[in-house]
C-alpha cells in the first residue's frame, strides 16, 4: 500500500514537471526582454533535467552562425559539477556525427555511452571526461536553420520515454521563439533609429536656418539632373525678383535670368563659366568647396559685392547634389580695400626710408645717422625688419656718452669712449670707410660697434656717418670656446706626454730587470740558488708589466664605450673573504697592520657585477697598500644600510689607509685618466695613473658614489657606495679546489693545446710538464678540431684553445668540437687562452661552448687549479 502511494506521489511530481515544461514554452512566446527569455529557459531546463532525472540539462547556441556552438544555458542537479565555463567554443568538427545529425533535424539518444565509442569516437571521448553513461540531445531549429541544440546528461531513459517524443517540438518551439523575438527586437531597434534621425533631422534643419540668415539665397541643387530647390530666398534680392516674375525649374535658366537682367557684360561670361554645370562637376569632384566673388549691379539695398559658395553634400550614381549659398560682401570688401591703402602706404614708406640701409638692416639692431659738422643724430628704428625713423633726435656727441655709460661694461668703458669720439671720427676714417670694436655689455652679450662713412666733403673728409650695432654673442662664444678647447687640448695633450714619459720610465724600469736579472742568471748557471734569486725578480717584474697592461686595457674598454655590466647574484661575504686573504697575504715585507671589519650584512646575496665589484676593490686595495709605508694601517670595511625601496640595499665598503696622503690640487684631478699624485720616475712607488680613473669610471658605470678625503702625511679614505637589488635565497658558493702547494691530481693529464706560435706552446709545455702533464700540439683550429675528433673518448683531460690562429680561429674550432655528436665532446673541458682579456672577449669564448678563459701570459698555478677543478667535476 506504501509502495502504491510512493509511486503515485512520483508519477504526480513528474507530471506537475510536464506542466512546468509546457508553462515555460507558453512564458517563452510572451517574453518581451532578454530576462524573460532566460528566466524561461533556466526554468524550463530545470523542469526538463527533474522529469527525466539527469544530471544536467543544458542548451548550446550557434551564436554567430560559423558551426561553433557554446553552452549557452544549464541546470544542475542537486551535488553536480557545472559545466558551462569549460563548454565554451565547441566546433563542429569536434562532434562530428551529432552536428551531421542535427543538421538533419534527427536527434541523438545514447543508452549507454559504450555503445558509442566506435560509430562516435570524437563524441565518446567528450562525453567521457564528463562523466556521461546515458545522454539525450534534440536540435534547436527555425526555418531549416540549425540555431543550436537542447539536451540533458544521464537521464533516466526508460521513464522518460514520454518526454522524449516532445522534444523535438520543444526544439522546434525554442527556435521559433527565438526568431520572435529577435524581429521584434529588431524592429523595436529600428523604430528607435526612426525616432533618433527624425529629431537629429530637426535640429539639423534648425541650424541650417540660423547658417542661412548671412545669405541673401540658399539653394540645393542636382548637377545631374539640373534641377534645383530654393531653400533660403530673402525679400529684396536680385534672385527674388527674377523667380518671382517667371516660372523657372531648371539652375541654368535661372542662372542665365539672373546674369542678363543684373551682371555687367565685363563679368557675365566669368560667372556663368564657374556656376556651370560642368565647372562644378569638376570642381566639387576633388575638394568639398569652391568660393568665388563677384560684382553685380546694385540691388534695392545699395549691395552690389557678392560671394557664392558651393558645398559637395551628396555624390553617387544618381545623384551629384551641392548647396549654393549667395551673400551680400560690401562691407568686407570695403574692409580689404581700406586695408589694402593702409599696406601700399606703408610699403612706400619703407621704401624711402630704406634706401641707404637696405643692405644692413638684418645685421645690426641699433642705427643712427649722425651729422658730424652739426653734431647731429636721428635714431633709425631697428626693432622689426622694416628700419624707418623714430623721430628721436638729438646731439650726438651726447647720444654716444649715454649709449656707452647704458650699454658697456665697466672694464670696457674707457675703451669704448675713445672710439665713441666723434672729434677724432674724421681722421680715423681718413683712408677706411669703417671702424669698429667689439665690447662687453651689462647684460653679458657680446656687441659689435661701427662707424660707416656716408658721405664725405669735397676735400675727402667725412661729413656723415651711419653708427650701428650689432650682438655677436654667439660668434664671441664659439670665439672663446674655440680658446678654452685649444687650451684644454694643449693641457691633455701636455698630460698625456708627461703620462706617456712617466709610463715609458715604467716599462722601461721592469724591462730593464728582466734583462739585467736573466743576464745574471745566465752568467751564473751553476749557482742555483742565485738563478732562483735572479727568476724570482724577473717574476716580479713580469708582474708589474702585466698591471700596466691591463691598467691600460681596461681604460681603453671603458673609454670606447665597450664596458658591460653583467648582473648576477654574488655573496658579499664570499668577495670579502677573498680580499680579506688576500691583502693579508700582500707586502709581507712592510710588516703592514691589516684591519678587515664585515658588520650589519643584511643580505647577503646581492645583484651587481662582481667582476667589475672586484676590479673596483683590487685598485682602491693596490693603491692603499703600495702608498702607505712600512708599520702603517691599511683597513677595509664593508656593511649595508636598509634602504626604503622594497628588494633593495644600500651596499658601503670603505678603503682607508694611514699613508702618504694626497694633496688638494691633486684630488680635483684623481680621475683624470693620465693623473698621479708621484711621479715613479723620482719615487719608487710604481702605478700606471689609471687605477683611480678606472674605478671611478667603473662606479659611475655600476650607477654608483664614491667619496675621498685625504690630508697630506696623514692618509687617505675612500667610501663607495652601491644601492642594489638582493635576493634572500642562499648564494651556491663555488668549488675550491684543494691546493696544498701541490698538483699531484694533475700527473699525467693529456692536453691537447691549440696554439700557433712555437714560442707560446713551448712555454705552456714547458710550465705543465713541470706538473706531470702531457701535453699535443695542434697548430690551427682546424687541426684541433681533427685530432680531437680521430682521439678515443676522453683520450684527452682537457683542450688550452688559443683565439687567434690561422686558418681556423679558436672560438669556431670550439664550437665545430662541441658540435660533436659525442658525450666527450659534450664534457670535455677548454679553457681559452688569449692575450683578448676584455668582458666581450670572455663573454665570446663562454657563448662558443668554453669553460673558462685566461689572459696571457697565464698564470701557471691559475692554470693547474682550473685543471684540478674540472677533474673533480
Amino acid at each position: 500500500m506504501l509502495r502504491n502511494t510512493d509511486t503515485a506521489l512520483q508519477n504526480n511530481d513528474r507530471l506537475s514537471d510536464l506542466e512546468t515544461v509546457f508553462q515555460q514554452l507558453v512564458l517563452l512566446d510572451r517574453a518581451v526582454s532578454e530576462e524573460d527569455i532566460q528566466d524561461s529557459l533556466n526554468k524550463l531546463l530545470e523542469a526538463v533535467g527533474k522529469y527525466t532525472r539527469a544530471d544536467r540539462a543544458y542548451i548550446f547556441i550557434d551564436v554567430n552562425s560559423d558551426k561553433i556552438f557554446s553552452n549557452a544555458y544549464e541546470w544542475c542537479g542537486e551535488g553536480v559539477i557545472p559545466q558551462i565555463d569549460n563548454l565554451q567554443q565547441i566546433h563542429s568538427y569536434d562532434m562530428p556525427v551529432w552536428y551531421d545529425r542535427f543538421s538533419q533535424g534527427r536527434s541523438i539518444i545514447i543508452e549507454n555511452i559504450g555503445d558509442i565509442k566506435e560509430i562516435m569516437p570524437d563524441e565518446y571521448e567528450m562525453l567521457k571526461v564528463q562523466d556521461i553513461r546515458t545522454e539525450i540531445s534534440f536540435p534547436i531549429y527555425h526555418s531549416s536553420k540549425l540555431l543550436g541544440f537542447i539536451g540533458v546528461d544521464n537521464p533516466e531513459i526508460s521513464e522518460s520515454q514520454s518526454l522524449i517524443s516532445i522534444l523535438e517540438v520543444i526544439g522546434g518551439h525554442i527556435g521559433s521563439s527565438w526568431a520572435l523575438f529577435n524581429a521584434n527586437k529588431s524592429l523595436r531597434e529600428k523604430d528607435d533609429r526612426l525616432g533618433e534621425n527624425e529629431r537629429a533631422l530637426e535640429k539639423q534643419k534648425k541650424v541650417l536656418e540660423r547658417l542661412c540668415m548671412d545669405y541673401t539665397s540658399v539653394y540645393y541643387l542636382d548637377l545631374y539632373t539640373d534641377e534645383f530647390e530654393v531653400m533660403t530666398l530673402r525679400d529684396g534680392s536680385n534672385a527674388s525678383s527674377v523667380l518671382k516674375d517667371e516660372k523657372i525649374t531648371k539652375f541654368s535658366e535661372l542662372l542665365e535670368k539672373y546674369i542678363q537682367r543684373y551682371i555687367s557684360e565685363e563679368s557675365a561670361d566669368d560667372l556663368m563659366y564657374w556656376l556651370s554645370n560642368a565647372h562644378l562637376k569638376e570642381l566639387l569632384s576633388s575638394r568639398e568647396r569652391g568660393i568665388y566673388r563677384y560684382t553685380s549691379r546694385p540691388n534695392s539695398r545699395g549691395q552690389k559685392y557678392f560671394e557664392v559658395q558651393a558645398i559637395r553634400v551628396k555624390q553617387d550614381e544618381r545623384e551629384f547634389g551641392i548647396i549654393l549659398g549667395f551673400r551680400y560682401i560690401d562691407d568686407i570688401v570695403l574692409q580689404e580695400q581700406e586695408r589694402q591703402a593702409e599696406l601700399e602706404k606703408a610699403l612706400a614708406e619703407a621704401r624711402f626710408n630704406n634706401e641707404i640701409i637696405s643692405a644692413i638692416s638684418k645685421i645690426y639692431f641699433s642705427i643712427y645717422r649722425i651729422d658730424l659738422p652739426n653734431d647731429f643724430c636721428e635714431e633709425i628704428s631697428g626693432k622689426t625688419d622694416i628700419h624707418r625713423l623714430t623721430g628721436q633726435t638729438g646731439s650726438a656727441a651726447a647720444k654716444m656718452t649715454e649709449l656707452c655709460n647704458t650699454f658697456v661694461a665697466d672694464e670696457y668703458h674707457d675703451t669704448v669712449m675713445k672710439f665713441f669720439d666723434l672729434s677724432t671720427l674724421p681722421e680715423r676714417l681718413s683712408t677706411d670707410d669703417t671702424v669698429a670694436a667689439e665690447y662687453l655689455a651689462k647684460d653679458g652679450n657680446w656687441h659689435l660697434a661701427r662707424f660707416i662713412a656716408k658721405n664725405r666733403d669735397s676735400s675727402g673728409k667725412v661729413t656723415h656717418v651711419l653708427y650701428v650695432t650689432a650682438l655677436i654673442s654667439a660668434e664671441k662664444r664659439r670665439e672663446l670656446n674655440l680658446i678654452i678647447l685649444a687650451e684644454d687640448a694643449r693641457r691633455a695633450n701636455e698630460a698625456k706626454t708627461e703620462f706617456l714619459s712617466r709610463m715609458a720610465h715604467d716599462i722601461r724600469t721592469p724591462m730593464n730587470a728582466v734583462g739585467g736579472f736573466t743576464s745574471i742568471a745566465m752568467a751564473n748557471v751553476n749557482d742555483p740558488e742565485k738563478v732562483k734569486k735572479n727568476l724570482e725578480q724577473v717574476e716580479i717584474a713580469c708582474g708589474y708589466l702585466q698591471q700596466i697592461v691591463n691598467d691600460v686595457l681596461d681604460l681603453a674598454e671603458i673609454g670606447k664605450g665597450k664596458a658591460k655590466v653583467h648582473n648576477e647574484e654574488t655573496s658579499i661575504s664570499e668577495v670579502f673573504a677573498d680580499y680579506e686573504e688576500t691583502i693579508r697575504g700582500a707586502m709581507p715585507e712592510k710588516h703592514l697592520n691589516i684591519v678587515c671589519r664585515k658588520h650589519d650584512i643584511i643580505h647577503d646575496c646581492v645583484l651587481t657585477d662582481p667582476l667589475r665589484l672586484r676590479q673596483i676593490y683590487m685598485n682602491l686595495l693596490s693603491n692603499a697598500l703600495k702608498f702607505t709605508p712600512g708599520g702603517g694601517t691599511v683597513e677595509f670595511e664593508i656593511y649595508e644600510e636598509e634602504l626604503p625601496e622594497k628588494g633593495r640595499v644600500r651596499l658601503v665598503s670603505i678603503i682607508k689607509d694611514n699613508g702618504i696622503g694626497m694633496t688638494p690640487q691633486y684630488m680635483r684631478v684623481m680621475y683624470d685618466r693620465f693623473s698621479r699624485a708621484v711621479d715613479t720616475r723620482l719615487n719608487k712607488v710604481r702605478g700606471s695613473g689609471l687605477g683611480l680613473s678606472i674605478v671611478k669610471e667603473l662606479i659611475d658605470l655600476m650607477g654608483g658614489h664614491i667619496e675621498a678625503s685625504s690630508a697630506l702625511g696623514k692618509g687617505t679614505t675612500f667610501k663607495v657606495t652601491f644601492e642594489l637589488d638582493y635576493t634572500d635565497r642562499k648564494h651556491e658558493h663555488k668549488h675550491e679546489c684543494r691546493i696544498d702547494g701541490k698538483y699531484d691530481e694533475c700527473i699525467g693529464m693529456r692536453i691537447l693545446v691549440a696554439e700557433d706560435n712555437d714560442l707560446n706552446y713551448e712555454i705552456a709545455e714547458e710550465l705543465l710538464k713541470l706538473h706531470g702533464v702531457i701535453c699535443d700540439r695542434a697548430e690551427n683550429g682546424q687541426v684541433c678540431v681533427n685530432i680531437f675528433r680521430e682521439s678515443a673518448p676522453f683520450y684527452y683531460s682537457a683542450i688550452l684553445m688559443d683565439l687567434q690562429m690561422p686558418v681556423m680561429d679558436g672560438l669556431r674550432a670550439a664550437r665545430l668540437i662541441r658540435s660533436t655528436d659525442s658525450d666527450y665532446a659534450r664534457k670535455i673541458p677548454i679553457i681559452a687562452l688569449s692575450a683578448n682579456s676584455f668582458s666581450e672577449d670572455v663573454k665570446a669564448s663562454l657563448d662558443a661552448g668554453m669553460d673558462e678563459h685566461l689572459s696571457k701570459p697565464f698564470d701557471a698555478d691559475k692554470l693547474l687549479e682550473l685543471l684540478m677543478l674540472h677533474k673533480n667535476k
